[in-house]
């Protein structure tokens, strides 16, 4: 049996106060619920938000996420950041 693998991209993003961005989950196989998570330098991780079905799209505040029917795909949409979204994503 082969490990489900992860790839996030970017691994690095520079971004000005204000500008959007976009992060992305793909994975080999298929995933039943993906669950995003911002961590501030020196903090812990905090739940932004879980998708359990293909084709959802959720906004909560300033972010969208979306999940493509094939449930490999997903990604994080931000807009205008902000200081306070500095941080990793995961």
């Amino acid at each position: 049996m082969s490990k489900q693998q992860i790839k996030h991209f970017p691994e690095f993003l520079l971004l000005q106060e204000g500008e959007n961005f976009t992060t992305y989950c793909n994975s080999s196989s298929t995933f039943y619920s993906l669950q995003w998570y911002q961590q501030r330098p020196g903090g812990s991780p905090v739940f932004l938000m879980i998708l359990a079905e293909g084709g959802e799209v959720k906004m909560v505040q300033r972010q969208t996420d979306r999940c493509e029917e094939s449930r490999q795909h997903s990604s994080l949409h931000l807009v205008a950041a902000q200081l306070s979204d500095v941080g990793t994503y995961f």
